[in-house]
């Protein structure tokens, strides 16, 4: 590239190595902020600005260089390790100054009372010219060096060359967004997000035909040298090659664009002495705006102060801020703000501790600053998570009995896919376990070489129970240290229920807990906190009355126990060995009545989720309060074989226990799932509200479209901002290569409380939405707060990411600006 050869050849480009250098005495981007007007004068600009229109620079101005005007943080003087050329062939009138070319002065840090002056080698003020022999309207004239940047950000016409050599004209302008300035053009192919170059990223611009693309033949003859100018940028020093209207033209571009070069490369001198200005003129332009010198401002001067700071601002939009700025707010005193209205909820010295958790650079540290690298880190931390960070460890009273939980539950773990000829695998378990799961089930039938685990009567592939047990034992607390509960459905005959037994007592071994041995209590008198560690049994056992080795027990599956069928259950014999590791009984589910009175506190009552929904329908509260005494085991119909999953809402809204889930099967279900059980530290144990515990409290259940008594609604006001870097959705077709993105709410809870809503689409993979909801949730502890981002123009799949929360992990604030991560 032309960098290289210029290395080579010892050449130095004209302009990188005399340009300017700027220092401001504040933060990095004060460059921004020494003129706001200007970002007011390029919004204005660019709101009439075509592809049609014309250069606009004079062809030729004669510049001569005064004091600045009243601009802080910018100094001028001729760096002294750069020979300044002199002209003094055409000497000024004015002040007997000598000409002196554009690109042959410099800018420092120096400053004297905020105006410019020179290095005392070189007293005697200097001209700036711009030499084409031609003349300018006074309007016209460049003073300095500032001028040069006001002129790049009303922006002109020039021509973009590309390296095939092709030429296109293009509206160029200087751009100042979110406090970085950058080159961006107009009209593109590109999106606008890419029709743009950051001056942090410009390495230097040189004058003159110094590339290849405009050293090219081909185009070469078609222009003057002097119109020509380089944009280097990006490491790997690419080249955006451009033609001016005139020389003139050029000089302004490549005399501006290096003074912006140059402050990049800036450090900070002192930060204190920024702050004051910039509070300073704050407060001076909150007085002028104060007329009646109250210290406040009617809504109608706070907009036209906000507009006079940035005129890109729209009223409509400072009317909206303002409305939710004084939703709290009474009688006169609505609608207005005063001066500490402008700092909210913050004070320096939690912003110093901000400062040095998250700020990378240590130089910023001691400057007292924050830089983008390191706000982007605070914004991503769990400092501005929505997620209350109270909620990432276990949180809970867990000296309550078991009935008292919510636990998490997988319904034929060992499968990975569908539940008639997918593969059964031990990866099942690991994975549950692993995501927090506190219930899983087993399986066993005969096999050629003994007790072996997959789905009876199917297709499905089966595993050694050895195996099983040994990968249940390795994972059963990597996650949680709170008791795991193995659900065993025994179909083997005596000999292999023999071998069941011995496999489980030799490899769980000291795990294992097993009421009645060396004095243990019931799993009915103890808690998961008593429980920490221990792996229980859950199964079919042998009744208390038998006294022989040997006793029959029933054989029904899952897929017909609860179902409501009248099937005939056909009865199997039980070893004694194998009932006596069984700490729950797994019992068959007739009605609330009956179950009341034969059930024991030890008992688990099981049940299909058509049952359970015809029970929400028609015997809630009994349900509610059969639950508050005993575990309750909900599982899929047998008819879902795809695994797909049901709203397991439904049933916690009952206080039902054991909600099983097929874990493989990711979507909706499953994300309110893993959302829910992270109230309490992923622990797998979530304890239930107070009502769906408390005898005395009157609840109907989760089909209830009332309020509840007594009971004061929830208001959740939500703003959704923006969105940052958001992907294609992952089984997006091939050919897409853009997406519009929106975002839908969704409150997921008792009936009454359940609501959806969603924004307007927008394009880009870092949309800004800005749209308010507002939600009335009746029972806060069962309700769940979804967000997801869906693809409006999707080829194949629509789903981007999701973000999933209990409302009682929202963090417990009036106003907050919060960041998720979907996933």
């Amino acid at each position: 590239m032309s960098s290289e050869e210029d290395k080579r050849t010892g050449k130095t480009p004209k302009i990188s190595s005399e340009v300017a250098d700027i220092k401001n005495n504040g933060e990095c981007a004060n460059v921004c902020d020494a003129a706001p007007l200007r970002h007011t004068t390029l919004n204005a600009t660019n709101s009439n600005t075509s592809e049609t229109e014309t250069n606009t620079a004079p062809p030729g101005v004669k510049v001569v260089k005064k004091d600045l005007p009243n601009l802080p943080h910018i100094a001028l003087q001729p760096s002294p390790s750069v020979p300044i050329r002199e002209d003094r062939s055409t000497p000024s009138e004015e002040d007997s100054c000598e000409n002196l070319m554009c690109h042959s002065w410099s800018c420092s840090d120096s400053r004297d009372d905020g105006c410019a002056h020179f290095h005392n080698q070189y007293q005697r003020p200097k001209s700036v010219s711009f030499h084409t022999g031609s003349s300018l309207p006074t309007e016209s004239k460049i003073s300095n060096a500032i001028d040069c940047v006001k002129y790049m950000i009303n922006g002109s016409s020039l021509i973009k060359v590309r390296p095939s050599a092709r030429q296109y004209r293009r509206f160029f302008r200087l751009e100042n967004a979110a406090d970085e300035y950058a080159l961006k053009w107009v009209p593109s192919s590109k999106k606008s997000s890419k029709a743009k170059i950051l001056i942090k990223s410009m390495k230097e611009v040189r004058m003159g035909r110094t590339t290849d693309v405009l050293r090219s033949k081909e185009i070469s003859w078609t222009y003057s040298e002097d119109c020509a100018f380089s944009i280097i940028y990006n490491d790997n020093f690419e080249s955006l090659d451009l033609i001016a209207s005139s020389p003139d033209e050029a000089n302004i571009w490549v005399t501006g664009l290096n003074l912006l070069i140059n402050a990049t490369k800036s450090a900070p001198d002192s930060l204190d002495e920024t702050q004051k200005m910039r509070e300073k003129w704050l407060t001076d332009i909150f007085d002028q705006a104060d007329t009646d010198q109250k210290g406040l401002l009617s809504e109608y001067d706070a907009i036209s102060l906000m507009k006079r700071i940035n005129s890109a601002l729209s009223t409509v939009r400072l009317h909206q801020k303002f409305m939710e700025f004084g939703h709290g707010k009474q009688g006169e005193e609505r609608g207005r703000i005063d001066k500490s209205g402008f700092m909210v909820n913050i004070n320096t010295e939690d912003c110093l501790k901000i400062i040095e958790q998250y700020e990378p650079s240590d130089e910023a540290k001691k400057n007292k600053q924050i830089l983008i690298d390191g706000f982007t880190l605070f914004l991503l931390s769990e400092s501005c998570d929505i997620f209350d960070p109270h909620h990432l460890t276990v949180c809970q009273d867990m000296t309550h009995p078991f009935p008292h939980y919510f636990i998490s539950t997988s319904h034929n773990t060992y499968l990975l896919e569908d539940q008639l000829k997918g593969p059964s695998s031990i990866e099942g378990y690991s994975t549950a376990l692993k995501m927090g799961c506190r219930c899983i089930k087993v399986d066993c039938w005969d096999g050629v070489d003994g007790p072996v685990v997959f789905h009876g009567n199917t297709l499905t592939s089966k595993i050694p129970l050895e195996n099983v047990l040994e990968t249940i034992l390795e994972f059963a607390f990597v996650t949680s240290p709170y008791p795991l509960i193995i659900h065993l459905e025994n179909h083997c005959n005596i000999e292999n229920q023999e071998k069941v037994s011995l496999l489980i007592t030799k490899i769980l071994d000291d795990y294992l807990y097993v009421p009645g041995r060396d004095g243990k209590q019931k799993v009915s008198q103890m808690t998961p906190e008593l429980l920490k560690g221990k792996i229980i049994i859950k199964g079919k056992k042998i009744s208390l009355s038998c006294t022989d080795p040997v006793g029959d027990v029933s054989d029904e599956d899952e897929d017909q126990e609860g179902s409501g069928s009248k099937s005939i259950f056909r009865k199997i014999k039980m070893c004694r060995s194998l009932s006596n590791l069984i700490s729950l009984t797994r019992t068959r589910f007739w009605d609330i009545e009956l179950t009341e009175d034969i059930q024991k506190l030890s008992d688990v009552s099981s049940f299909s989720e058509g049952m359970a929904s015809k029970l929400a329908q028609f015997s809630p509260e009994d349900m509610v309060n059969h639950n508050k005494r005993y575990l309750t085991h909900v599982f899929p119909n047998s008819n879902r074989i795809d695994s797909s999953n049901y709203n397991p809402l439904e049933y916690w809204c009952l206080g039902c226990q054991l909600v099983a889930m097929n874990y493989q099967t990711a979507g909706l279900m499953m994300d309110l799932y893993q959302g829910w059980f992270q109230q309490n530290g992923n622990c797998g144990y979530t304890l239930k509200p107070s009502f769906l515990r408390d005898h005395l409290c009157l609840y109907s259940g989760g089909c209830a479209k009332d309020p509840l008594p007594g009971v004061e609604p929830t208001i959740l006001n939500l703003k959704i901002i923006s969105a940052q870097q958001l992907p294609q959705p992952k089984g997006a077709s091939a050919k897409a290569s853009s997406i519009d993105p929106y975002i839908v709410i969704q409150i997921y809870g008792m009936g009454i409380d359940c609501a959806e809503a969603r924004t307007r689409t927008h394009e880009g993979h870092s949309p800004i939405f800005d749209e308010s909801f507002e939600f009335t949730v009746t029972v806060p502890e069962l309700a769940m707060l979804r967000i997801a981002v869906l693809d409006d123009e999707f080829i194949g799949d629509d789903f981007i990411g999701q973000y999933t929360i209990p409302l009682t992990c929202l963090r417990e604030v009036n106003i907050m600006f919060a960041h998720i991560n979907c996933i």
